[in-house]
Formats: structure tokens, sequence, C-alpha cells
């Protein structure tokens, strides 16, 4: 109960946020596309650059990294046939993308953080990263296929920014260069303005749509909510059981923070990339709404249930 009240505590301004971009977007018609751009084209690219250019050489936060993106791609490829045959529209290629994402940032640091002091919020942050490789390439060409062919949808993704970001980062690292102090204080400020950002654009997709009401909508996000946290669970306690039984080679603490990071709901970029694509942008918001209320009680539930 403590570990719940915790983390209302660090995300009722969050939701506060959300609520003000509902309102903007219904009495101003504010538009939730260009807020999706500048989250797209610019937030997140200084969110990844300085998270690459951060990141300490050590293996464990690498190994976060790998194996939240491996799981985010395995879920999407899988799932994609499967839901693509059964959804309307791109509601398959949307609920793919979700199936692959996970909320990281807004609730899987602020968790671990509470749970395993800053030491665990520091490594949470590299599932962050993989989890923001993930949506940047695969997630991404996935939901650009609902209206374009191959080579035009690969055209789309090299056109994103945070996969450039992260190249270049890469680049001043292997150099061993340091970024300049006027540029990292920009990104700084940039980076500041992700989750609120973020937040206020589920709210202005809500107010948009016309049907949050709809039983086919509620349905959809309800199962999304489900879903998400159920398999990213079960695939990352499989990996975790067979590491820790037959080839030992990650810490409890790097143990814990990946399970916890595997219970998080599905992304608040779910909302900006479905916004930049036009795949039914309403769907997805009221899906991230929905997963993000139900994460309050399954993250702490799972916290609880930690088997590591």
């Amino acid at each position: 109960m403590q570990t719940a009240l915790s983390l209302l505590q660090n995300l009722l301004p969050l939701y506060l946020i959300m609520a003000l971009g509902f309102w903007l977007g219904k009495t101003l018609q504010i538009s939730a596309r260009p807020i999706a751009r500048i989250l797209i084209f610019s937030i997140t690219p200084a969110v990844v650059f300085l998270a690459v250019l951060n990141v300490p050489a050590s293996r464990d936060p690498l190994i976060i990294t790998l194996v939240t993106l491996s799981i985010a791609f395995t879920l999407c490829l899988v799932s994609l046939p499967f839901l693509i045959r059964r959804l309307p529209k791109g509601l398959g290629r949307l609920s793919a993308l979700a199936l692959g994402t996970g909320n990281t940032g807004y609730f899987g640091i602020p968790l671990c953080t509470i749970l395993f002091g800053p030491e665990g919020g520091a490594l949470a942050v590299f599932a962050a990263m993989g989890q923001t490789l993930y949506e940047n390439t695969l997630g991404y060409y996935v939901l650009c296929r609902h209206e374009a062919q191959m080579r035009e949808a690969l055209f789309r993704v090299l056109k994103l920014p945070a996969v450039h970001a992260i190249v270049m980062a890469l680049i001043l690292r292997s150099l061993d260069l340091e970024s300049p102090a006027l540029l990292t204080k920009s990104l700084e400020l940039l980076k500041g303005a992700y989750a609120p950002l973020g937040m206020m654009l589920i709210g202005l997709a809500l107010a948009e749509t016309s049907s949050l009401s709809q039983p086919d909508d509620l349905a959809f996000s309800l199962g999304l909510t489900l879903a998400k946290p159920l398999l990213w669970l079960s695939l990352m306690g499989t990996f975790l059981l067979l590491e820790a039984t037959y080839f030992p080679f990650l810490n409890s603490l790097t143990r814990q923070v990946l399970w916890i990071q595997a219970s998080v709901p599905i992304a608040a970029n779910t909302a900006a990339f479905a916004q930049e694509t036009g795949v039914e942008p309403g769907k997805a918001a009221l899906a991230v709404t929905m997963a993000t209320l139900g994460g309050l009680l399954i993250v702490p539930l799972a916290a609880a249930l930690l088997p590591f």
C-alpha cells in the first residue's frame, strides 16, 4: 500500500497535466499533432542523446538496455501477424507497437527509485533507453506500414532524429569527446519538457476523439492494459529464472529493476506516434490513459510479488 501511495504522489502532477491538456483541447481546440511532432522531433532526441552520452561503461546497464530492447522486438514481431488479421484498420499495428513499449520513464524510474534507492533509479534509466530505441526503430516502422510501402516506411524511420542523436552520442563516446557545454545545457532544458508535454499530449488527443465511451474502444484499451504487463512479466520472468539458475551473471538489484520495468504500462509515446502517423490517435490516447491508471494497481502488485 505504501508503494502505491508513494507512486501516486509522484504521478499525480502528471495526471493533472493530462487533465489540463484535455481541458485546453476541448475549450481552445488545440491540436495534438503539433505537440506530438515537438516530442518526436526535438524532445525525445535530446533525452536519448544525453542518456547515451552519460551511460557508464559497465556491463549491467548495457545488459538492461539489450534485454528490454530484445523483449520489445520479440513481442512486436510475434504479435503483429496475429493482430493485423484480427483487428480492423490500423489497430493491429497500433497494438503491436504498444505491446513492445513500456512507460519506463514516468512509472519505471520513480518506482525503482522508491523501492531500491538512487542506484535502482539509475539502472532504470537504461531500461528506458531500450524502450526508446525500440519505439524509434521497429515500433515506428510497423505503424508507418499501415499506409506506406516498405521503402517509404524505412525512410520515415531514418528521418527520426532520435536515431541520429544515438549515433552522434556513440561517435562522441568512441572518440572520447565531450559535448559542448552550451549544447548540453540546451538539451537538459529540453529534457525537462519530456514528461509534461507527453502527458499533455494524451489529454489533447483524448479531447479530439468522440468515441471515448464506445464499448469496442474500452475493450481495446482494457486488453492492452492487461496484456502488456502480463506478456512482459512472463518473458522477463522466464529470462531471469534461466539466467539465475543456469548462467548467473546479473546481481540481485539488476534482476529486481528488470522485473519492475517489465510491469509498467504502455508508453505515452504510443499516443505521439499515433498522432504523427494518423493511426487511430484517439484510441491510442484512451489506451494510454487506461493503462496508466491501471498501472497504479498492476505495478505495485508486481513489486509485491517480486521473485528475485
